[in-house]
């Protein structure tokens, strides 16, 4: 019988099959075998029983890994190699730590320490960086600050504006609220309030090209914040030739951790913060964490002042052993905060609140909200004006992918869509000579009101209706409680026990912006030989972007005090046994004019920009140099109507703005009205429009990882911007550009270090409306200036204990504008030429100081901290005819830390400082009423107490 020498084929695969698996234990078996490492240990302050969280350590070798510090310090590393390995610790605010450790198979421990690094010198920066790498600050030839969560919640900033007093540079301005506040930038007179000159990002990419702070809110999802002034700015963003802030939110890390904190407050203030991050699997991490908040506003305006809160998150996926990265990210915000309009006060020279309003007091108030005004389609009875305050809806998402192509050539490409709709109801202030007694204030309706029934000045004038009197307006009695009657002119002047009653323009504004932005840069390290090693970076920027705003103007009558009210003037004859004739009211609900400016329009810019930066580094010298191009093109439509003179609105018809797509005809509802009435519709294509911008910058070493020294130049012109582009038109507005020169010094020592940069710079030209005298008399007047700024920046750092820390932050600056012309004649302005910018100090610091007490029972630490700042003078107009005093605000605060557990106790103003942080922005200064100088100013913030409650995990 023959025998089969083969077995089966079904038999044959089985053998296979475990061959193979055999093979593969075998192997596997190998690699097992080989000895791996895991180091495991806790981060410290150096000297101290403080754990450090969020820690970066990095080990280095044949097999290597990154991980972060939880709450209490703790972190753990496997899968390493044995044998020799380097091994680096770093975190924002403290020294790095480098060793070279043995590792041997199976645990290890190695719990490092930190020193003080207050400057952060040795910290990685990645805003404003040439060749796209994260460089330390103490090799970068410009002035950076970095701004770590320990100092931010020290500090405890109030909003967007508020935050940026933690670095110098930046005069802030931020007494309006939480945002729609001020700030200049190195003392470069601005054409506009807000944040002119500066870009600002989230996460290295800009939310909107042009902006002010409404999308932005303060919370601890934030990681750090970076902030540039002059330097690179104007080559790495469009619009950025003073400087540029970057907001980075948190990211996941290998080890889960997260904050939970709860506050309580005066003004009703009731606040969480919650964030948590950690990995989803060994690839790939997460973060989440956001707010709510609520509380009546930190002056009382009688309803709910700030109401809302955010969600911020993102996503991100190592590729390949860490040579690159996808990142997603997101955020969700809806949220009202309070505006605080400038408010009334008397004594410039020693400035108060007067009689029925404080200078802690907003004018403000239920009343001046919410009652039924005119709409847009001509029902003036009908239509409440909306919600309080400044609403705000705002989203984004965006991603980024960032990998290392070759060794020494990496690619990141980051793109985002930003959306929000912004909203502010609120009452600005008009000229000082606008604040009445009664009397002048029946003469104002007189001569400047417009009617609703019959003929006006027929109706009003003085023949046919002799006498006035004041109504307290209740056009909506469900939510008034109790009213006034009739007073007479004679009754009103002891009102509030200031007999004062004021005009204002009530301003509703309702904004939609769009912005996609797309960022590319392609970076390179490429070592020439002799020790020199060259960074270079080429990048592309695209944004689309489109704002749309309609601005609507009524202009109303209050009286003077906390929460004013609004009145009504009615004329007619007044009978000596009391009676009142009545010839009707001149104003309805509180309206004296109705629609008195409106304004609405479109544009959509595409801004593009190429640049390239090379960085070369041979020995102790870093020298880097830049150049970008930026372009601006796109559509912009304009509608509205402007009135400037009475009107008869009988029947309750009010303008309407005319549609887009009308022809271009006056407003039929206006034709028939024998008024001065411009009623205007404008389109055009812009033409494109470029800027050139080019820095050069050196840093020279001087001690290694101790000191350095760097100057640089750097020139930058700003493309039209979208006001200007929408005031003057496209091809009218200007192109501002400015000149910076730097020298800077970096020293970081153990206890103490110094940042010191000098600058000059000059800004030209720029058109602003501003006032002066002129010929002996205050007037407004247009021009066009230049300026120049020559200062010093200092941040100071000095441990003189080791519980104790003392920081420093100032600017000092002699500035001036120059070359000031009319802006109709061209003619020189002697008396102006020479002045201080508008609003702007020569010198003002932050002093920030902390004491850790470490041995007390049942604690792992105690910490009293607090800050002082100082505001040096500033003048309210370019004319310098009023100055604005010196002041001064501390804050101090305690905490007391167990384990995870934190509470803290904060006072802010806790001394209840008065000082003024701008005049009157909308009208002369020097104007005495009743024989009592009043003036519009805007009050630094009163006191608030809060106590927080914190859980870390």
């Amino acid at each position: 019988m023959k025998t089969n020498r083969h077995p089966p084929a079904g038999l044959r695969r089985r053998l296979t099959s475990l061959c193979l698996l055999i093979g593969c234990f075998g192997f596997s078996a190998g690699l097992l075998g080989q000895a791996t490492a895991t180091l495991s240990g806790r981060v410290m302050e150096q000297g101290t029983d403080v754990p450090v969280r969020d820690a970066v350590i990095t080990v280095t070798g044949e097999a290597s890994g990154t991980t972060t510090s939880g709450s209490d310090g703790r972190y753990r590393l496997s899968g390493l190699s044995t044998g020799q390995v380097q091994v680096a610790v770093s975190k924002a605010g403290l020294r790095s730590s480098r060793e070279s450790l043995s590792l041997t198979a199976g645990n290890n421990s190695y719990d490092p320490a930190l020193g003080m690094d207050f400057y952060e010198l040795e910290g990685l920066v990645v805003t404003g960086t040439g060749g796209g790498a994260p460089r330390r600050k103490l090799d970068t030839s410009f002035a950076i600050s970095t701004v770590s969560p320990a100092r931010m919640e020290e500090f405890s900033p109030t909003g967007f504006a508020d935050s940026l007093k933690m670095v110098p540079g930046f005069a802030v301005e931020s007494s309006a609220g939480e945002s729609s506040n001020n700030a200049f930038v190195r003392g470069l007179v601005s054409n506009t309030l807000g944040f002119p000159y500066l870009a600002f990002l989230e996460d290295g990419l800009p939310l909107f090209v042009e902006f002010n702070d409404w999308p932005f809110r303060f919370s601890t999802s934030l990681e750090r914040i970076e902030s540039v002034r002059g330097g690179t700015s104007p080559i790495t963003q469009p619009q950025a030739i003073g400087g540029l802030v970057n907001y980075i939110n948190r990211e996941g890390t290998e080890v889960t951790d997260g904050q939970i904190a709860l506050a309580f407050g005066d003004y009703n203030h009731l606040r969480t913060d919650m964030y948590v991050g950690g990995p989803i699997n060994e690839d790939t991490t997460y973060f989440v964490g956001g707010f709510f908040r609520q509380d009546d506003g930190i002056k009382d305006v009688g309803y709910t002042g700030s109401d809302g809160g955010q969600i911020v998150g993102n996503i991100k996926y190592e590729i390949n052993d860490g040579r690159g990265h996808v990142k997603f990210s997101g955020r969700y915000t809806d949220d009202t905060t309070i505006f605080y309009a400038p408010t009334v006060m008397q004594d410039r020279d020693d400035p108060a609140g007067i009689p029925g309003l404080g200078t802690d007091e907003a004018l403000n108030g239920e009343d001046t909200w919410r009652f039924m005004g005119p709409s847009l389609d001509g029902d003036p009875s009908t239509v409440r004006l909306g919600n309080e305050g400044q609403p705000t809806k705002f989203h984004y998402f965006g991603g980024e992918f960032n990998y290392d192509v070759t060794d020494n050539i990496n690619v990141d490409l980051r793109s985002r869509y930003s959306e929000g709709d912004m909203g502010i109801i609120t009452m600005f202030n008009r000229g000082d000579e606008e604040i009445f007694t009664a009397e002048e204030a029946v003469e104002w309706v007189r001569g400047n009101a417009i009617g609703y029934g019959g003929d006006f000045e027929t109706q009003f004038s003085e023949a046919n209706a002799p006498d006035a009197r004041f109504l307290l307006s209740r056009d909506n009695p469900d939510w008034v409680v109790g009213g006034v009657g009739p007073m007479t002119v004679e009754e009103a002047s002891q009102l509030n026990g200031n007999g004062l009653f004021t005009i204002w323009n009530l301003d509703r504004i309702e904004g939609h912006l769009e912005n996609f932005t797309v960022q590319g840069t392609v970076n390179g390290e490429f070592e020439l030989g002799n020790g020199m090693v060259l960074d270079s970076q080429v990048g592309y920027f695209f944004a689309d972007q489109l704002q749309r705003e309609n601005f609507r103007r009524d202009v109303i009558l209050t009286d003077v005090k906390s929460q004013a009210e609004r009145y009504d003037v009615e004329f007619g004859t007044a009978g000596e046994d009391g009676s009142f004739d009545s010839a009707g009211k001149a104003t309805l609900n509180g309206i004296a004019r109705t629609e008195d400016f409106a304004n609405g329009f479109e544009v959509d810019n595409e801004y593009t920009g190429i640049w390239t930066t090379q960085t070369l580094s041979f020995g102790r010298f870093v020298v880097d140099a830049g150049l970008r191009r930026s372009e601006v093109e796109g559509t912009w439509r304009q509608r509205g109507t402007w009135m400037s003179d009475n009107l008869d609105l009988s029947g309750g018809q009010a303008p309407v703005w005319s549609s887009w797509d009308s022809e271009d005809a006056p407003n039929p509802q206006l034709s028939s009205i024998p008024v001065t009435v411009r009623d205007y519709r404008t389109q055009a294509s812009m033409d494109s429009e470029s800027t050139h911008n080019y820095t050069v910058g050196v840093n020279y070493t001087l001690v290694e990882d101790e000191q350095s020294v760097w100057g640089r130049f750097s020139r930058g012109s700003q493309l039209p911007s979208v006001r200007g582009t929408v005031g003057d038109g496209f091809g009218n507005a200007n192109k501002i550009t400015a000149k910076s020169y730097e020298l800077g010094y970096k020293l970081n020592k153990q206890n103490y270090a110094l940042a010191a940069t000098a600058y000059y710079n000059d800004i030209s030209p720029v058109g602003i409306g501003d006032s002066a005298v002129i010929d002996g008399r205050l007037q407004p007047i247009g021009v066009n200036t230049d300026s120049n700024a020559l200062g010093v920046e200092l941040e100071a750092h000095w441990v003189p204990l080791p519980q104790l820390n003392l920081r420093l932050v100032g600017t000092f600056q002699n500035l001036e504008v120059d070359n000031v012309t009319d802006q109709n004649t061209g003619e020189p302005i002697p008396e102006v030429n020479g002045n201080v910018p508008t609003r702007q100090p020569e010198f003002y610091f932050t002093l920030y100081y902390d004491y850790t007490f470490k041995d007390i029972p049942g604690l792992t630490y105690l910490r009293l901290f607090g800050n002082t700042q100082y505001m040096g003078e500033r003048y309210a107009n370019i004319g310098n005819s009023f100055k604005l005093d010196p002041y001064s605000l501390t804050s101090f605060g305690i905490s007391a830390v167990r384990g995870p557990f934190e509470v803290e106790l904060q006072a802010r103003n806790v001394f209840e400082s008065d000082g003024l942080t701008e005049g009157n922005p909308r009208g002369g200064q020097q104007v005495d009423v009743a024989g009592t100088e009043y003036f519009w100013a805007r009050p630094v913030l009163p006191r608030t107490v809060t106590l927080k409650f914190i859980y870390n995990f």
